[in-house]
């Protein structure tokens, strides 16, 4: 387990490690907090514990909350918020250690997982399904996502790095962000994107 999800992986055949935790959990949030939206399974932790360093806060609000509602005259005021979607081309995705939480804990995000280790690719598929990531939680069958499935918030692909970024380029898929988690040899894609055309910056 990990930051709120729960991966099962084989060791012998897949990379993981857990020293890379911190690091997972600052570039998930990184990237979700750019929708501006809430991770609402850590809100729900910060209630329950008071170890949480940020329990207080939340009490308080909460309190703050109560006081609003119990006052003998309401007032009603109504909020209209525009949540940016999100997009994520995860190139080396592994088993999922950013794409799961992303597309499990965040609702405005959709995640574009690739990896070229059908292992990884196995076990990616089975995390999704574990920690419920897509709403009608199936596992792809296919390599190449379900690009058309709007309901599937992680497309799943077991394909070259560089075939899978031309292909959402063939597919005129816009993304905002790009993670390629291979330390060894990531800068060895960038190549590929050459002529990239980033989209427009996320509406606030």
């Amino acid at each position: 387990k990990e930051e709120g999800s729960t991966f099962k992986l084989d060791f012998e055949h897949v990379y993981w490690n857990s020293r890379l935790q911190f690091e997972h959990k600052r570039l998930v949030r990184l990237i979700a907090n750019d929708g501006g939206m809430h991770n609402t399974k850590e809100m729900e932790m910060m209630r329950r514990t008071k170890r949480h360093p940020q329990y207080k806060q939340a009490q308080q609000c909460l309190e703050h909350k109560k006081k609003k509602t119990d006052t003998t005259t309401t007032t009603i005021t109504t909020t209209t918020t525009t949540t940016k979607q999100i997009v994520v081309a995860d190139v080396m995705a592994g088993v999922g250690p950013f794409a799961i939480p992303l597309t499990s804990q965040y609702n405005n995000v959709t995640v574009h997982a690739n990896d070229l280790n059908p292992t990884s690719f196995h076990y990616l598929k089975l995390n999704s399904q574990i920690n419920h990531c897509n709403n009608n939680n199936n596992i792809l069958d296919n390599n190449k996502g379900d690009d058309d499935d709007e309901e599937q918030r992680l497309k799943m692909y077991n394909m070259d790095g560089r075939a899978f970024v031309r292909h959402l380029e063939e597919k005129q898929i816009v993304y905002h962000h790009v993670i390629m988690n291979l330390p060894a040899n990531a800068i060895e894609f960038l190549d590929v994107f050459r002529g990239w055309t980033p989209p427009p910056p996320l509406l606030p």
